[in-house]
């Protein structure tokens, strides 16, 4: 029998782990306003970006993480190492998603995902294929090997713009996977 932590665990990851989409599919002027947007300095970025950023980018490898999106709820990082190209404009590929506020969970708080993803860039629809929570100290906290279903990316929403920034990178960067 599973244990009722365990499964309410599971379902705040999940919805966690893609929330940062799920929640962007309403068309929000945030979408036009991020695409516009371009700080000159660290300054210039609002405040929780700013401390999100001074918090992650000195523990990631930046020849491996490509930063493709930051707002005040999180960051988006593509692993350049992972990508495989599957198909004409599809991809195979781990992104890294390092949140403002810590998520608790019953065996610990994650600031942190890593979720693998098939990611369809012409027909704007991703998966995500597992999804795995860290802690601070970088130890899995939650591991979720169910694929979930596939999801349209919504036009003119927030969603769109940080996996239009995964897909640019993905095309620049993917590998015809073997």
């Amino acid at each position: 029998m599973t244990d009722f932590k365990v499964m309410r665990d599971r379902a705040r990851v999940s919805f966690s782990t893609f929330a940062f989409v799920v929640s962007f599919f309403a068309p929000r002027a945030a979408a036009q306003e991020h695409r516009a947007q371009q700080y000159k300095t660290l300054e210039e970025m609002p405040a929780v970006q700013r401390a999100l950023l001074q918090r992650v980018i000195p523990n990631l490898d930046a020849k491996r993480w490509s930063v493709v999106y930051v707002d005040n709820a999180h960051m988006t990082s593509l692993d350049r190492e992972t990508v495989k190209k599957t198909s004409e404009d599809q991809f195979d590929l781990w992104v890294r998603r390092d949140y403002v506020e810590p998520m608790k969970l019953s065996k610990g708080t994650a600031d942190h995902a890593l979720t693998r993803e098939a990611v369809d860039c012409s027909g704007a629809h991703f998966r995500v294929l597992k999804s795995v929570a860290y802690s601070v100290s970088g130890s899995p906290v939650l591991v979720i090997e169910t694929p979930f279903e596939r999801q349209d990316i919504v036009p003119a929403s927030v969603g769109e713009t940080e996996y239009g920034e995964i897909c640019h990178d993905a095309r620049e960067i993917g590998k015809p996977s073997k």
